[in-house]
């Protein structure tokens, strides 16, 4: 499981919801916090964007493992327009983006979830979440309780081998087996 830290928006250093941060200008952008909405607390983000400009709020780089499943789920508000998209992006040692995946959440007037999960590519050292309003996108969005998890595949193998030529199964073994493990399993 990875961490985002300041989900909700709630904790400000000079005005501004850290750790997170705004891509760098020369963009035209609006977003910030605001206490206009919120999904939890008393603050969200506010993304406003303008059609012909993008924005772009990021958490700072977490740890990647490749071939892990991570979701990244936030709770979206629809003022007016196209709300923001949620990318998840995964970037190798050297800081390059090797793999995204994105969500343009549906424009809702209520509270609603959205989520977006990826599996992190091989060479993935670092993921970041973005809250992206497109350049083609004009509208004004409220962002909350970003949450990101990550589940581990399966790495049990079951190996079957056939039974040696000759051999004999007793009678009444399968039974006995299938109540065995039924009496370990159900335990």
């Amino acid at each position: 499981m990875a961490d985002v830290v300041n989900p909700s928006f709630e904790d400000l250093t000079g005005g501004w919801p850290a750790p997170w941060t705004l891509d760098p200008l020369p963009k035209t952008q609006t977003a910030g916090p605001s206490t206009a909405q919120a999904h939890t607390g008393t603050r969200s983000l506010r993304v406003e964007n303008a059609s012909g400009t993008a924005v772009g709020v990021r958490t700072p780089r977490l740890p990647a493992v490749p071939g892990s499943q991570y979701t990244a789920t936030s709770w979206v508000y629809t003022e007016s327009g196209e709300p923001a998209t949620m990318f998840l992006e995964f970037f190798n040692a050297s800081g390059t983006r090797i793999g995204y995946e994105f969500v343009a959440p549906a424009a809702n007037s209520t509270w609603e979830d959205a989520s977006v999960s990826a599996l992190a590519p091989a060479g993935a050292a670092t993921l970041d979440v973005l809250i992206y309003g497109a350049v083609a996108a004009e509208g004004v969005s409220f962002h909350d309780d970003v949450v990101l998890t990550r589940s581990v595949p399966s790495e049990v193998e079951l190996h079957v081998l056939s039974e040696p030529r000759g051999h004999t199964t007793p009678p009444g073994a399968p039974e006995l087996s299938a109540a065995w493990i039924d009496g370990v399993v159900n335990a």
